[in-house]
């Protein structure tokens, strides 16, 4: 570490010099958040330093903005903390089912390197995640240069099989597609999860970054998750076929899109249907991982995670 600061400080002007690598005095994260019943943000703030095992560690307090989508109350509640720390371009973070401290980024990692990843924030022990770097670099963002790697992780469990995703992680930021815990990616598939996509980032000396500037950080609407309630999608996970069964015996027009991780739309479908009926959409096309369904019917758009094996 004090070897990029000498070199910043001797052969690089001030504006471009490579910046810190986790958890500056007054950092701040925002993730979106959405379920059944509402949508809102979550934050993650660096609070205080504190020691854990004999390890001095940055305490990181989670908050969950949300709106009521029915009432439209608003409610702030504390929903964990999270302890890291940064040694030899690893940042470390405490792992609840280990007792102990185990890797949340590699910041060092070349690609082709693999290594274990923690099952933190929740702790069960039937899974294993694994990270492989894919690539690496480095971007200037407003004067300051951040590194990044592209990581592939696997998820290895009794309950989907093994699955993929990949995220692109920065130095500071952590995730720019996903929330801070690779694991609570994972645990969405069925318990929900804690956080959603990465919007923002700012510390007392990094102005604010916002990954997408159609979305302010603490915007509160979201895609409405299971609000139509009139189908569902089976197998899950499936390998070539997905069908949909509709549970509406009337005359409908629905957008059906399948978005990926990365967010791009990669089929799309207009469907009509006068009865209840089973839908066949053949995506043996589609690479093995996870993708969100979205059905819009002209008012309300619903969203389910499916998984192509």
């Amino acid at each position: 570490m004090n070897k990029i600061l000498i070199f910043c400080i001797g052969m690089c002007l001030p504006a471009m010099c490579l910046s810190q690598n986790w958890c500056d005095q007054g950092a701040l994260w925002y993730y979106g958040y959405a379920n059944v019943g509402g949508a809102g943000y979550v934050t993650i703030k660096y609070k205080n330093d504190t020691t854990i095992g004999g390890q001095t560690c940055q305490l990181l307090q989670k908050k969950l903005h949300y709106t009521d989508g029915s009432s439209g109350g608003t409610t702030v509640q504390v929903i964990g903390n999270a302890y890291t720390y940064f040694q030899d371009d690893v940042v470390f973070t405490w792992d609840n089912l280990e007792n102990d401290f185990d890797t949340l980024y590699y910041f060092g990692a070349k690609p082709g390197d693999i290594w274990n990843v923690s099952l933190s924030p929740q702790s069960q022990s039937n899974i294993t995640i694994t990270a492989e770097a894919l690539g690496r670099g480095n971007r200037n963002i407003d004067g300051q240069l951040y590194r990044w790697i592209n990581v592939q992780y696997q998820f290895v469990g009794n309950s989907a099989g093994t699955v993929y995703y990949s995220d692109t992680v920065y130095t500071k930021f952590g995730h720019t597609g996903t929330y801070m815990f690779p694991a609570d990616w994972y645990y969405s598939l069925t318990d929900g999860n804690e956080g959603g996509a990465f919007r923002c980032y700012s510390d007392d000396i990094t102005p604010l970054f916002n990954h997408n500037p159609l979305i302010s950080c603490d915007y509160t609407t979201a895609i409405e998750e299971h609000s139509l309630s009139d189908y569902s999608v089976f197998p899950n996970p499936f390998k070539d076929i997905l069908r949909i069964e509709f549970r509406v015996n009337r005359s409908s027009a629905y957008d059906l899109k399948i978005i990926s991780l990365k967010g791009d739309v990669v089929f799309q479908k207009g469907i009509q249907w006068t009865s209840t009926e089973s839908y066949p959409l053949h995506l043996g096309f589609l690479k093995p991982g996870m993708y969100a369904v979205l059905i819009y019917n002209g008012q309300s758009t619903e969203m389910i995670r499916i998984i192509k094996n």
